[in-house]
C-alpha cells in the first residue's frame, strides 16, 4: 500500500501525520494537523483511510472510512472520540457536517485541553493529530459559522488541495478510470492491513524511549533541524510569520523519517523532505489566496468546480475595495483644498492626504466596513492590508489598530483607516 504512494505528495503527508502522535507525547511536541480541501469524490477520504490505517480500522465492508469518523458529532462526543484516539491519529470526515461548537471543540482538544467541567477534578488533556478533509477551506468555513478570529485557526489545521496541475489528490493519475483503479486498490489495502503497522511502530518506538531515549531524541531533533533549515526558503506572500506551520511539518517530517529508519516507511528520507517542503509551499500558498492575495491560483485547485481556491470568491472584499477607489477615488476631498472648496461637498466618499511624507487615502470606518461587507470582513480586509504595508496602524496598548488618527479637511483630527497609496509616475 505504501509503496503505491511514493511520489505522491498528499498521501505521504498523511502516512507521516499518522506516526506523530507517539513522538509528540513522548517529548511534548505540539501535535499537528492536516486538512485536505476540494470538491469530494477526488481521494481526499481515500488517503484519510490510507493514513488512518496504521493504528486500526472495520472489518466491515459497508464502512467507507476505516478508522475514520465523521465530523457529524455533538462537541461532547468530539471529547469522547478524541480521547480514543490520543497518541494515535483521528481522521475526522466532512468538516461541512460540523457545527461551531464543534469546530471549537475540537481546535481546543487540538491544543492539548478538553473543556473544563466544574465536576471534574482536572482537565482532559489529549495528544491528537488531526487528519480532517472538507469541500471549502477553513477560513470560508469559520466564516459561515460566525467565527471571526480566523488568525487563531491558521496553520494549526494546514490546508492543501490538490497538488498543483492534477485534478486528484494523487499525482500521476490523470484519467477517471486510472483514478478509480488506483483509489479502489487503496481502499483494499488499507482494509487488509488495518492495525499491523501501528503496532511495529509503537513496540519499537517503546523500546527505543526505554533504553536509548536521548539517543532517539537526538535522531528526532536532527530531523526537525533539517527540515526547519530547508523551510527557511518558504515565504507567504503576505508576509506573515510561518514559524508555527515550520514547526508542525518539521515534526511530521521527523516521525517519518523515524519510520523510514524503522522499515516501516519503504521512502528514503530524502523523498519524504522533498514531499513535505511541496506540501508546505502550497499550503502557505493556499492560506495567501483565501485571504485575498492576488495571483494565480494552482491548476489543480482553480480547475475543480466547488474549489475553496476560487479567486472571485476569495477576494471579494479585496475587489469591493479597488472598485471603489477605481470609481470614486478622483472626486476625494484634497486635503490641501480651499475651505470653499471642501464645503461643496456635503458627504465626502473619502479623503487624500499626507501624512509624513506618505499620500495615502481616508475612510471613515463605517464606509470601510460598507464597502467590505460588514465589520468581520471588514477586520479580515484590514490586516490582509496590514500585512502587506498597504495600511497605515497604531499600537494602542497591547494591541494594534487598525484605524489611525488624522487632520481631515473641515472636519478636524479624526479617526479614520488610512490606506497607503502606491505613488505613480505621470
Amino acid at each position: 500500500m505504501v509503496k503505491r504512494c511514493r511520489g505522491k505528495t498528499r498521501p505521504i503527508a498523511g502516512l507521516a501525520l499518522s506516526f506523530t502522535g507517539p513522538v509528540c507525547a513522548a517529548f511534548g511536541w505540539e501535535p499537528p494537523g492536516v486538512q485536505l480541501v476540494g470538491t469530494g469524490g477526488f481521494g481526499k477520504t481515500t488517503i484519510g483511510k490510507v493514513a488512518s490505517s496504521a493504528w486500526g480500522g472495520s472489518s466491515d465492508p459497508k464502512d467507507r472510512l476505516g478508522l475514520g469518523v465523521s465530523w457529524n458529532n455533538t462537541a461532547n462526543n468530539l471529547e469522547v472520540v478524541a480521547a480514543a484516539f490520543t497518541d494515535t491519529l483521528l481522521f475526522l470526515d466532512d468538516m461541512q457536517n460540523a457545527a461551531k461548537d464543534d469546530v471549537i471543540a475540537i481546535m481546543r482538544i487540538m491544543q492539548g485541553q478538553g473543556k473544563g467541567r466544574w465536576t471534574a477534578l482536572r482537565h482532559e488533556t489529549y495528544c491528537t493529530p488531526l487528519f480532517s478533509t472538507d469541500n471549502v477551506s477553513l477560513a470560508r468555513r469559520l466564516r459561515g459559522l460566525g467565527i471571526t478570529s480566523i488568525e487563531a485557526y491558521v496553520d494549526r489545521l494546514m490546508e492543501l488541495g490538490p497538488p498543483r496541475g492534477c485534478r486528484y489528490f494523487f499525482e500521476g493519475i490523470d484519467s477517471p478510470a486510472e483514478f478509480r483503479q488506483f483509489s479502489t486498490l487503496l481502499r483494499g489495502l488499507a482494509s487488509d492491513c488495518h492495525g499491523v503497522v501501528g503496532r511495529v511502530f509503537a513496540r519499537r518506538f517503546a523500546a527505543d524511549l526505554t533504553e536509548r531515549r536521548a539517543r532517539l531524541e537526538a535522531f528526532l531533533c536532527a530531523r526537525r533541524d533539517r527540515y526547519l533549515t530547508e523551510a527557511e526558503r518558504i515565504r507567504s506572500r503576505t508576509g506573515r510569520d510561518l514559524t508555527r506551520v515550520s514547526d508542525r511539518f518539521a515534526t511530521m517530517h521527523a516521525a517519518a523519517c523515524l519510520a523510514v529508519r524503522y522499515e516501516i516507511l519503504p521512502f528514503t528520507e530524502e523523498e519524504v523532505l522533498a514531499a513535505l517542503l511541496t506540501c508546505q509551499r502550497d499550503h502557505v500558498a493556499f492560506v495567501d489566496r483565501e485571504y485575498g492575495i492576488a495571483g494565480a491560483p494552482s491548476p489543480g485547485a482553480a480547475s475543480t468546480r466547488g474549489s475553496v481556491s476560487s479567486a472571485v470568491e476569495a477576494l471579494r472584499p479585496l475587489d469591493r475595495l479597488r472598485k471603489y477607489l477605481r470609481d470614486h477615488a478622483a472626486s476625494f476631498v484634497r486635503a490641501w483644498s480651499s475651505a470653499a472648496e471642501q464645503r461643496k461637498i456635503a458627504d465626502p466618499r473619502g479623503y487624500i492626504g499626507v501624512h509624513r511624507g506618505q499620500p495615502e487615502y481616508w475612510l471613515a470606518d463605517a464606509r470601510f466596513q460598507s464597502i467590505a461587507g460588514g465589520k468581520n470582513a471588514a477586520l479580515d480586509l484590514k490586516r490582509q492590508l496590514a500585512a502587506r504595508g498597504l495600511l497605515a496602524t497604531v499600537r494602542r496598548g497591547e494591541g494594534l489598530s487598525y484605524v489611525v488618527k488624522r487632520n481631515v479637511p473641515g472636519v478636524g483630527r479624526s479617526f479614520v483607516v488610512a490606506l497607503r497609496r502606491k505613488t505613480s509616475r505621470r
